[in-house]
């Protein structure tokens, strides 16, 4: 199956399906033979060799990020970052250049904090304050990045509209994080994914997944080499599986998966795809950033040296799907 954005063209091929419940995932790889070495950013903070802090001054929408690594550093769209003055997810994927500190684009998780965790205001104690982020075990929830998605395309507020869907979780799980942090929605329901989680495995020389929820398909996420795939097959899969346990607990009625018509809507979308408004602009690190819209969804590509590195695309949401959290606060 060939998908084509803004000219430039890539193979997917479907691997067999896998279902659980009303999930069904479907393996995706490529014929692709690019080896370029790239680091992930949790192998990166892992190993010392990658930094990302809190600019000077500190401010809601960058952080700063520090790639000592002679190989370039790809951040992942939906990508969280915890600690210093609140949590942050990666906008755009971004690839930071090797042996460079640049800025990068986030939005913020965690409404309720702008302070260091350990940082003491009432003087009761020494302060402390890290400056820097770790890395999460989670990716924002699918519905929260195509929220972000639509609202970059359609040049709204995106922050707003994340903190909207964040809102919109919590009120489906019946919830509440002490700073309305999406990181302890996820922790809440950790044990409810990992049931489903068993279900779907990693495949050999997987690059992707397709995500189809009630016959709908949720989502599409490509990545350039099964390598970096690997490393957040887990977090993406969490990413709709929270999302489905939060439509049993409000009710929404199951349907069975029927495979045939599946493979049907997987080529329409995949022609959708290739035929959709696309606005090419210069990422903030290497290569070109290419989001595209259509009538049945909303992506950014990034593309660098004439690859896809990295593509996400999700179905988009209606208005009630994106604002019904705020309507019930």
């Amino acid at each position: 199956m060939e998908i084509t954005l803004d000219d430039v063209h890539f193979d997917i091929e479907s691997m067999s399906s896998q279902t659980y419940g009303n999930i069904t995932i479907i393996p995706i790889k490529t014929i692709s033979t690019v080896s370029q070495d790239i680091l992930t950013l949790k192998k990166g903070l892992d190993m010392g060799i990658v930094i990302v802090e809190e600019c000077n001054p500190s401010t809601v929408n960058k952080v700063k990020v520090t790639n000592k690594a002679v190989t370039p550093l790809i951040l992942v769209d939906g990508d969280e970052i915890t600690g210093a003055m609140q949590n942050r997810i990666i906008n755009t994927t971004t690839l930071v250049p090797p042996k460079a500190t640049i800025e990068v684009s986030v939005s913020c998780t965690e409404h309720g904090r702008w302070q260091y965790h350990d940082e003491d205001y009432w003087g009761l104690g020494k302060k402390t304050v890290k400056n820097s982020f770790d890395s999460s075990d989670y990716i924002a929830n699918s519905r929260t990045r195509t929220a972000k998605h639509q609202a970059i395309f359609e040049k709204r507020d995106f922050q707003s509209d994340v903190w909207s869907s964040i809102s919109n979780l919590e009120c489906d799980i019946s919830f509440k994080s002490k700073t309305s942090a999406l990181n302890d929605s996820y922790e809440n329901l950790k044990s409810q994914q990992d049931d489903y989680l068993k279900h779907f495995k990693l495949q050999d020389n997987q690059c992707g997944l397709i995500a189809v929820v009630n016959n709908e398909i949720k989502g599409i996420e490509f990545f350039y080499t099964p390598s970096i795939y690997r490393q957040y097959h887990e977090k993406i899969l969490r990413s709709y599986v929270i999302d489905e346990i939060a439509d049993e607990r409000k009710g929404v009625e199951n349907k069975s998966n029927d495979l045939e018509k599946i493979e049907n809507e997987v080529r329409k979308v995949a022609e959708g795809i290739s035929k959709s408004k696309f606005e090419r602009s210069k990422g903030e690190g290497l290569g070109d950033n290419v989001r595209f819209s259509n009538k049945h969804g909303t992506g950014c590509a990034l593309i660098y040296e004439d690859n896809i590195i990295h593509m996400p695309y999700f179905k988009n949401l209606d208005f009630k799907e994106m604002h019904h959290g705020d309507m019930a606060y």
